[in-house]
């Protein structure tokens, strides 16, 4: 008897426990209870409750999965697997903290490392168990990545152009013709073998784009001397070319991550000749007969520059049309040509039902001229129209075709003219007669037309360049 309660010895799977009963009924206490009461000779018993399953629970400890900056809080949590984690209790420590519950908020060491903390899980009648959890601090100034494009070559050649900022264009000509070279450096950070703080040991460094698949390294530098390092190391180099392209870098001491930085940009030729064609049209007529000087006929399959009777009363017909993407040409570009092609009118399908006025014996020649002043499709009038000029304006000669009659104008110059200004000035072509006298028509199928490989299109090819061979600095 001990402390007031009857002991009895009870053997389980052949070693010998104690129990608060005769037989196997009762509450069974392992050697620890037996000692703390003073029964001296407690070590012939087991430490644990013979009884399967009441000490099955195994604890873990986790905790953030990212590196963590000095003095910053974070979290560490306790969590418990097994058939016996009710009554399962926690407590904290490790690194000066202290604490019980599942969950415990952390503040960073002021020294950057990497830290272990322990939860220990205790539960009665068990013996504690214990898991483990590593937190990696770096400093609240973190390492720093500069990706930098240079001349290549060796010392006294190579040279530095600039620091490459994310998403920006390089002209190519800025190389004057050198082999290129990439260059990572690092700042906050020291070299060396030895984990905590901004030590780090491993530098990725890596090139995709055209003609360069995954070109880089992935190295222990220890040895190799101080950043920066080269894409093609340090004195070697690439033929540049056009493209969009993607540098990424990391630094780690050992598997920590300790920066990384992604960036891409693009590397232009200005005299690569570019070559738009433009089909996204809006178009228009007018008309000057008494009645329709105020209607708008942005909406018919025809454009048609006329003067005609109706009933005996004259009426002069004027067309506009413009294309959208001539607002996306560069400001300073190098027209090289620039086509506009309109589509004459089938029969079965002509509004105007005259036609061309071929056989009338007429002539029909008609400018393509520079409209100067804003207009809108579905709004221009007669009473409206906008204002033109004649420089560098195009002739369209009379044809002996009463249907059917395209034309290919070469508007290069127009279109230089045009380019010259502000992209929200770039107002488009009108189609007028050189003649406005009775009795001349001439027909194209407008932007509206059902059969779409008869709508206008302009077709511009530029570069950037200022001249055949020189390139701008």
């Amino acid at each position: 008897t001990f402390q007031s309660e009857q002991v009895y010895a009870h053997f389980c799977g052949s070693t010998l426990y104690a129990t608060t009963s005769q037989g196997s009924g009762g509450t069974f206490k392992p050697r620890h209870w037996l000692e703390a009461v003073g029964y001296a000779q407690a070590s012939c018993f087991a430490t644990e409750d013979c009884r399967t399953g009441n000490c099955n629970f195994t604890p873990s400890a986790s905790g953030p999965t990212s590196s963590q900056q000095v003095g910053s809080t974070f979290t560490l949590t306790a969590a418990c697997n097994g058939a016996d984690c009710s009554g399962v209790t926690y407590a904290w420590s490790g690194n000066g903290i202290s604490g019980s519950g599942t969950n415990k908020q952390v503040t960073a060491p002021s020294t950057a490392g990497t830290y272990t903390y322990t939860v220990t899980a205790s539960k009665s009648g068990c013996s504690d168990k214990t898991s483990n959890v590593s937190v990696t601090v770096v400093p609240n100034t973190p390492i720093s990545l500069t990706f930098s494009l240079w001349k290549a070559g060796t010392a006294g050649v190579r040279s530095k152009v600039k620091d490459i900022v994310n998403g920006e264009t390089i002209q190519i000509s800025s190389l004057s013709g050198s082999q290129m070279n990439y260059f990572i450096d690092i700042a906050n950070g020291t070299i060396s073998n030895t984990p905590g703080g901004n030590n780090y040991n491993q530098v990725y460094f890596y090139l995709n784009g055209p003609g360069f698949t995954n070109v880089g390294f992935n190295e222990n530098i220890t040895g190799a001397g101080n950043p920066p390092y080269g894409i093609f190391g340090r004195d070697g180099g690439g033929t540049p070319a056009a493209g969009n392209y993607t540098l990424t870098g990391k630094v780690y001491h050992g598997t920590t991550l300790l920066a990384e930085k992604t960036l891409t940009f693009t590397l232009s030729d200005p005299c690569e000749e570019k070559t738009i064609v433009m089909t996204d049209a809006v178009d228009a007529r007018v008309m000057s007969l008494s009645g329709s000087e105020n209607t708008n006929y942005g909406s018919l399959t025809e454009i048609c520059a006329s003067a005609w009777t109706y009933t005996g009363v004259n009426g002069i017909m004027r067309s506009f049309l413009n294309f959208s993407e001539l607002a996306n040409i560069p400001a300073g570009a190098n027209i090289l040509s620039a086509t506009l092609n309109l589509y004459g009118v089938d029969q079965s399908q002509a509004l105007n039902t005259m036609g061309n006025s071929t056989e009338l014996n007429r002539e029909f020649d008609s400018w393509i001229s520079q409209i100067t002043s804003p207009w809108q499709e579905n709004t221009v009038t007669w009473n409206n129209q906008p204002s033109i000029i004649s420089t560098n304006r195009v002739s369209i000669g009379t044809s002996s075709e009463k249907w059917n009659y395209n034309v290919s104008l070469d508007v290069k110059q127009l279109v230089k003219d045009m380019v010259a200004k502000p992209a929200s000035q770039r107002y488009g072509f009108a189609l007028t007669l050189q003649n406005e006298v009775t009795h001349r028509t001439l027909l194209f199928s407008s932007s509206e037309a059902a059969n779409a490989n008869k709508r206008p299109k302009l077709q511009i090819v530029y570069t950037m360049c200022s001249g055949v061979g020189v390139y701008p600095q």
